[in-house]
């Protein structure tokens, strides 16, 4: 019987980026293939849904490529061995165009917008490693609360990628109010 090796986090950087293609280009959406395009960008985006669609898979690698090679995306990688096999996006709220103009202080308040790990690793507590690096990172960066919006009743694993209510409960988050979509708004104090 062999064992899965120990997961290792880090934080990304420029000189991980050919790590985080070879993710999201191989394992990342290998069961959902719909969203393999995204490459984690959409958080980023800052224009409306339309301006999304219009976009390629080239145009969001391209785009994820130039804003890792110049330090704009946070985030942690979940390596098993030297093999990526889980992402979380992690940063201050403001940093995320699609949440920009909510409520509160985005430049205080961190936030985890999407997990993403290898369908083969999944249930093994990855997603729980990667969210405790982001409090820790995000802490340190300065923040003063943490953020969520989980799907309330998420129907897939596809659908879990924000997290889910029962996960940011177990790590200490509140659910503060139901949004539309279907969404749950929890917060978490870092003081």
């Amino acid at each position: 019987m062999s064992t899965k090796p120990a997961i290792t986090i880090r934080r990304l950087t420029p000189e991980l980026l050919d790590d985080y293609l070879a993710f999201f280009d191989g394992p990342a959406f290998a069961d959902n293939r719909d969203w393999a395009w995204c490459y984690c960008y959409f958080p980023l985006f800052d224009g409306g849904e339309d301006g999304w669609l219009e976009r390629n898979a080239s145009d969001n690698r391209e785009a994820i490529i130039t804003a890792i090679d110049a330090g704009q995306v946070d985030g942690y990688l979940a390596y098993a061995d030297d093999r990526v096999v889980g992402w979380v996006s992690a940063a201050p709220r403001d940093r995320y165009g699609q949440l920009i103009g909510l409520p509160g202080d985005g430049s205080t308040t961190g936030t985890t917008p999407c997990f993403i790990t290898d369908p083969e690793w999944r249930r093994q507590g990855i997603a729980r490693q990667l969210l405790a690096a982001a409090i820790d990172g995000l802490r340190d960066d300065g923040m003063v609360r943490m953020e969520a919006g989980p799907y309330a009743a998420p129907t897939n694993d596809a659908e879990r990628y924000r997290g889910t209510i029962e996960f940011y409960e177990s790590a200490g988050y509140e659910r503060v109010a139901d949004l539309p979509g279907g969404v749950t708004l929890m917060e978490r104090d870092l003081r």
